[in-house]
């Protein structure tokens, strides 16, 4: 991409206009005696020598006066051609005065044919100048490239692209046409990196360039902004729908897979679609606008798009303040813990809790887990946070069995990105020990989505977890792959069957749910697991659940989440 020459110094390329043969071969001799070795050419007409500087050459020796050319027309010819080659006069008649006004015009210097002992200095001299200068442009050039263009597809990059969508804009008043800005993100690109590599997914994210390419019209702009995003300007489109049929013609292009070593890949994209319509939207606010309507399709489950509409920012400023907040939640102690309470199903024994997490903002009040703890995942805080939460059911159950109230067992629910922490088990045991409590006083809750992400390291993980005591929990059991294979590779301790089950019991679907719940405890059973239900919340449920042998149960009929002050007069209660 990169199209200027470096010239060899030992090899030069060299034209020598001259009308004498013989003097151009004498040159060639004193250069090749010298230790150079030229490949040259002679010339001695202004058309010969435009014809000959179609070629590449390092250099330009002229002789001054020939019966039909002089060394000021090959000057004339050299410079009109645009190429910038040394070019120097060997003469046998040239004053001192006519050099000098070659010199300012361009000639690097002039020598005489009588005495040709200076001529390999200044060819080398001029070769190698030539060659610093044309690094020196070529490093700049490559310094341009890097500035403007993503190295991997070739497509402009994101500051290139900002450019040409700020050009784009300042057009807008001037056209009747409406402006468009895609962003485009490829769906579940990870699993492509996971499988075939960054070699593979590189020769993907080439392959999608080009595919997009064949969609974006000349007068448009495709730049690739990000790892795996992309992102488009079209112009001059009349009206919205139009738009809406170009973006759904590009998305069906994708109905065709890639190949990738032989691997047939499926790909889908997430499209954000921002329309500047008024002449009033600035290029930041198009590109927040597009990235915001890319996420909410992503949110959304991807492969398809989405058109930018104002409660998208307004509910971005909501995330990007709550997030904000949360950053400081924890330094500011603005968290606590609410306990629900687990039950004996065959006696009503109080036998544990679950820990809930709850941040009591100063000003929102209350907020809720749904709308904090995707935050904190995405975010990394949450890893942070299961910390603190570990820490302080630690310190509460110390506290409690200091003034005898008696909690058998807390259970706490860690997140995937918590779970894959190096030394899991040796930091919970080092907390237990710090308080005084035994290993057994836990029990970790984790979802099936997480037990199977990556089967080999969960193994290795709660055997680690098993080794040091702790109990764990296959949280939401039924909702995600139920899988019995699974169930037989993982040391497990404890199935809880998910409310969507317990609460369909008294309903019209209740012979089905019934039947998955009866299958769950048979099956725990078998396997010799506990079962916990939850979310019950009246006593017919609550006796299906002890017909079938449920072991224990959580839910309002028994109590809601407490804060610690109500949890403790509940224990202290009985």
């Amino acid at each position: 991409m990169l199209s200027v020459s470096v010239p060899k110094v030992d090899t030069p390329r060299i034209l020598i206009v001259d009308d004498s043969e013989d003097d151009a071969l004498l040159m060639e001799g004193v250069l090749r005696g010298a230790g150079i070795k030229p490949q040259t050419a002679r010339v001695d007409s202004a058309e010969a020598m435009r014809r000959a500087l179609d070629e590449e050459w390092d250099l330009v020796i002229s002789d001054h006066n020939m019966p039909n050319f002089s060394s000021q027309a090959a000057l004339e010819v050299l410079q009109s051609s645009g190429r910038e080659i040394p070019f120097i006069i060997v003469s046998g008649d040239i004053s001192e005065d006519t050099a000098l006004n070659a010199m300012q015009r361009g000639t690097r210097d002039y020598l005489s044919k009588s005495n040709l002992a200076r001529l390999a200095p200044v060819v080398e001299r001029e070769l190698n100048n030539s060659r610093k200068a044309n690094q020196g442009k070529v490093a700049l050039e490559a310094l341009s490239y890097l500035n403007n263009y993503d190295t991997l597809t070739g497509l402009i990059n994101r500051s290139r692209f900002v450019e040409a969508l700020e050009q784009a804009v300042a057009r807008r008043p001037f056209s009747s046409g409406l402006l468009g800005l895609l962003q485009l993100d490829v769906d579940r690109f990870k699993l492509v990196n996971d499988g075939l590599g960054h070699d593979g997914g590189d020769r993907l994210l080439k392959q999608i360039a080009e595919r997009l390419a064949e969609f974006v019209p000349k007068n448009g702009s495709l730049a690739r902004i990000g790892g795996d995003e992309f992102a488009i300007v079209l112009e001059h489109f009349r009206r919205p729908e139009q738009l809406l049929e170009w973006v759904e013609r590009l998305r069906d292009g994708f109905g065709d897979g890639f190949v990738i070593d032989g691997c047939e890949l499926m790909v889908t994209l997430s499209i954000g679609v921002s329309i500047e319509r008024g002449g009033t939207s600035t290029p930041a606010a198009m590109l927040r606008q597009a990235e915001a309507a890319m996420y909410r399709c992503k949110e959304q489950g991807g492969n398809g798009y989405q058109f930018y509409t104002e409660d998208m920012q307004s509910s971005a400023l909501e995330t990007l303040s709550l997030e904000r907040d949360l950053y400081r939640a924890l330094e500011l102690e603005q968290f606590e813990l609410y306990f629900q309470p687990k039950v004996d199903v065959a006696d009503g024994r109080l036998v544990g809790a679950e820990a809930l997490l709850r941040w009591n903002h100063p000003e929102r009040g209350m907020v809720s887990p749904m709308d904090f703890i995707p935050l904190a995942e995405t975010s990394g805080l949450i890893v942070e946070i299961d910390y603190w939460v570990i820490q302080e059911s630690c310190r509460l159950l110390a506290d409690w069995r200091r003034r005898g109230l008696s909690m058998p067992r807390i259970a706490i629910n860690l997140s995937g990105r918590q779970f894959r922490e190096p030394y899991l088990a040796e930091q919970i045991i080092a907390i237990l020990n710090d308080h005084g409590l035994p290993s057994d006083c836990l029990e970790i809750e984790i979802t099936e989505c997480t037990l199977i992400d990556d089967v080999e390291t969960t193994i290795a993980i709660l055997n680690g977890l098993h080794r040091h005591g702790l109990r764990v929990a296959v949280d939401d059991f039924g909702t995600g792959y139920s899988s019995l294979s699974y169930l037989r590779q993982f040391p497990i301790d404890t199935l809880k069957i998910d409310r969507s089950f317990v609460a369909d019991i008294n309903t019209s679907d209740s012979h089905n749910a019934g039947a998955i719940v009866r299958s769950i405890i048979a099956l725990a059973r078998n396997l010799n697991l506990g079962t916990v239900a939850e979310g019950v919340e009246d006593e017919s449920q609550l006796a299906f659940l002890r017909g079938a042998g449920c072991d224990q149960a959580q839910g309002y009929l028994f109590d809601r989440p407490l804060p610690v002050a109500d949890l403790e007069k509940r224990i202290s209660n009985g």
